[in-house]
């Protein structure tokens, strides 16, 4: 290796220089390291070899096409500033920058490569009379390593072609800034100054096109929430509580236990009794000390993690950036456009709890979220208050409207609920695209966490909210306005559910007009959903005519399409007599109440009935 023509000047002004690349190239491998990692200072390592994972991860190039200009203009001043510095001082002056790339950037793979590249270009058999050329051929090590590592495994062929797009433009820079400062060395005799300029107006042309079209909040939703629906995620999926009880029944610590607190000693006593106590301890949340469970079960932890998660969002540390930075971070716009679905996804986990009453019964844990609760309720409210546009204060408003119930405001909650039924009809709602060619692999990032399904569910129980605390359903005194407030604010998944119903249906008139909907309600909270059958089959005939009624009718209908599902074992003449029931009382709705808020779902319900042939 020899001294590169730059060194022939002055040592001073040579390492003033040197030093103020390094400064540069330092910068760009902290930009490198926060857009693809989300940290300063990782040193993870997630991804060392391999280069196509950042494609989709965090920032997808599909959804935002400008990240392949950043990704391509970083890339591409990283290799050409390291080699540069390699050619023209010598490769001892090049040895931070490939540390900077092995731990600041976190690219152990391409730290190797170039250090490949930047020896050769500084070797005495590889210095040509054509200093562009030997930087041209020496950076086939690079060049090699973005081929085998840059793309996407994907189907589709365009996808992966699309891939080699950043690493394609890392080249173009490299070449380009190459024949620049090349170029400029000859006329100037190769003073020291300009890998440093070039290499800085790439870093900033690369930082002001990410801030312009993909920005710093949109890489913070990325990270912390995008992928941290809470509706989605396998944490909150339905488990089987079987095995842990298996192994808690076994386990000689936790024997040992039950005997010494006069637990039942029968093995299918002390199994129900064991689950009755787990659906009274997690009605605060936890789980009894007792119970053998696995990771799989421990929900609460990922309910912790995405909290941390969602306030990482909501309120970023400030770290080392100066006060009036940080206040204009926070205020960005596009911080203030993903905010709704953040607060959404927040207040919806806050609401997430176990159904104890199906755990009991089928020893599954299920989650459910459709009942408001005081906790979230600041979270809903803040949601209203300020971004009261979003397609997500639609569902604020339900809830909210659930509360002002609850307080017997009716006039106030129907209100609300109207406005929010008026924004489901207008709200713009993302659909899956389609398309051929370029349209099909890109694709507009979602701006709403809502889909048609969501707002269908959501108008459903708003209607049914507007019906329920209508003035059909109370009287003006007091009394009957304080069982309607406290009949929209039981919990159908708590404990004592049906018991408030019963005492709710001891207090009332034969005469009282919310006496439909709470038999209704007491028919449907039946666990055995064949009785359930029965019981809304007399029912019907003695509630005709009034809301619930109507209601019965639906629920029966449905009812009967999911013993049918849900029982194969059931003789195939019993299921094939349900589904011409269900069938025949869906049409029968249909024509007899086709202004009811249930007939859009009745209808459904019927199309997607399956056809079955007739019996002999």
């Amino acid at each position: 290796m020899t001294a590169g023509p730059t060194l022939h000047y002055s040592h001073r002004n040579v390492h003033i220089y040197w030093a103020m690349t390094i400064a540069v190239f330092t910068a760009v491998c902290f930009f490198w390291a926060k857009i693809v990692t989300g940290s300063l200072f990782g040193f993870e390592f997630r991804q060392p070899w391999s280069l196509g994972q950042i494609l989709l991860n965090p920032i997808s190039i599909f959804e935002y096409p400008a990240q392949i200009l950043v990704l391509g203009l970083l890339m591409g001043t990283i290799a050409g500033a390291a080699t540069l510095t390699s050619q023209l001082l010598s490769f001892k002056y090049a040895i931070p920058m490939i540390l900077a790339v092995l731990l600041i950037a976190e690219l152990p793979g391409f730290a190797l490569c170039l250090l490949i590249s930047c020896i050769a270009v500084a070797s005495r058999p590889l210095r040509f009379r054509s200093r562009y050329v030997s930087i041209v051929l020496c950076t086939a090590p690079m060049v090699i390593y973005w081929g085998l590592t840059g793309y996407i495994d994907s189907p589709e062929s365009l996808a992966w072609a699309v891939s080699f797009a950043p690493w394609l433009l890392a080249w173009l820079t490299l070449l380009v800034q190459s024949a620049v400062v090349i170029i400029i060395g000859h006329f100037t005799r190769y003073r020291p100054g300009v890998i440093w300029s070039t290499s800085a107006a790439l870093f900033f042309t690369a930082l002001g096109i990410f801030q312009s079209e993909v920005n710093f909040a949109e890489l913070d939703y990325q990270l912390y929430v995008a992928k941290n629906n809470p509706l989605q995620l396998s944490a909150f999926h339905d488990k089987s509580i079987s095995e842990a009880l298996d192994k808690t029944l076994l386990d000689p610590r936790a024997r040992n236990y039950f005997t010494r607190f006069f637990y039942p000693s029968e093995t299918n006593l002390l199994r129900e009794e064991l689950k009755r106590e787990i659906q009274q301890r997690l009605e605060n949340d936890v789980w009894p000390k007792w119970l053998v469970i696995g990771d799989d079960l421990m929900y609460q932890n990922q309910k912790q993690h995405l909290l941390k998660q969602y306030d990482l969002f909501i309120n970023p540390p400030k770290r080392h950036k100066p006060l009036f930075l940080h206040k204009i971070f926070l205020k960005s716009r596009a911080r203030e456009r993903r905010m709704p679905i953040v607060l959404y996804y927040k207040a919806i986990l806050s609401e997430l709890k176990p159904d104890i009453i199906l755990l009991g019964q089928k020893e599954i844990l299920h989650f459910y979220s459709n009942y408001p609760s005081l906790e979230a309720l600041p979270i809903w409210h803040e949601l209203y208050f300020s971004f009261g546009t979003s397609p997500e204060s639609i569902e604020a408003r339900w809830r909210i409207a659930m509360y002002l119930a609850g307080q017997k405001k009716f006039e106030l909650a129907d209100e609300l609920a109207a406005e929010a039924l008026t924004m489901i009809e207008t709200a713009r709602i993302d659909n899956p695209q389609s398309g051929q060619g370029f349209e099909k692999i890109f694709r507009k990032p979602q701006s709403t966490s809502m889909d048609d399904v969501a707002m269908s569910k959501l108008k459903f129980r708003l209607m049914s909210l507007r019906s329920l605390i209508g003035p059909e359903n109370r009287r003006n005194d007091e009394q009957s306005m304080n069982r309607l407030a406290e009949f929209v604010t039981l919990n159908p998944h708590s404990l004592g559910y049906a018991h408030k119903l019963n005492s709710m249906l001891e207090s009332m008139s034969k005469s009282d007009p919310l006496r439909d909907n709470v038999s209704l309600a007491l028919a449907l909270a039946n666990p055995d959903p064949l009785v359930r059958i029965k019981l809304l089959t007399e029912l019907i005939e003695q509630i005709k005519g009034t809301d619930g009624g109507i209601a019965a009718q639906y629920e029966l209908a449905v009812l009967k399409i999911a013993v049918r599902k849900d029982y194969p074992q059931l003789p195939q003449e019993q299921r094939h007599a349900l589904l011409n029931e269900a069938g025949t009382a869906l049409e029968n709705f249909i024509a007899a109440y086709p202004n009811s808020y249930f007939v859009e779902d009745a209808k459904q319900k019927l199309q997607s009935l399956p056809k079955e042939p007739a019996q002999p």
